[in-house]
């Protein structure tokens, strides 16, 4: 068994945990770490340069090497971001989101969710 093989195998759990996962912004989605694996791989297995690495996930060659370190400690899981599924710390409390869109309700019934939104 080649080791992408092996790898993938490996990783098929993680990336179907990561689909059910809100994306959070960081634009970490499951396509791009296999995208990030398949590259790592074929650095390991010598078949691409880390210059070439960069070039095609877009990423300076020191990113490259960070995704190289994590591999090689972590494995496959070491790609995905480690910040999927935290939440954001700069959320509103949930209770003062429900306050809020009350009074928007009791006040602005006629109010739709644009111009709700645009009472900040």
């Amino acid at each position: 068994m080649s080791p992408l093989c092996k790898v993938e195998t490996a990783l098929g759990p993680l990336f179907w945990a990561m689909e059910g996962v809100p994306d959070d912004g960081g634009g970490d989605d499951a396509q791009g770490v296999f995208a990030a694996l398949e590259v790592v791989v074929a650095i390991e297995e010598g078949q691409m340069t880390v210059s070439r690495a960069a070039e095609l996930l877009g990423l300076s060659r020191r990113q490259i090497f960070r995704l190289l370190d994590r591999f090689r400690s972590i494995g496959p899981n070491g790609l995905a971001s480690r910040k999927r599924g935290v939440p954001s710390n700069n959320q509103i409390h949930r209770s003062v989101r429900q306050l809020a869109m009350m009074l928007v309700r009791q006040h602005y019934a006629d109010f739709g969710p644009t111009l709700a939104c645009s009472l900040r």
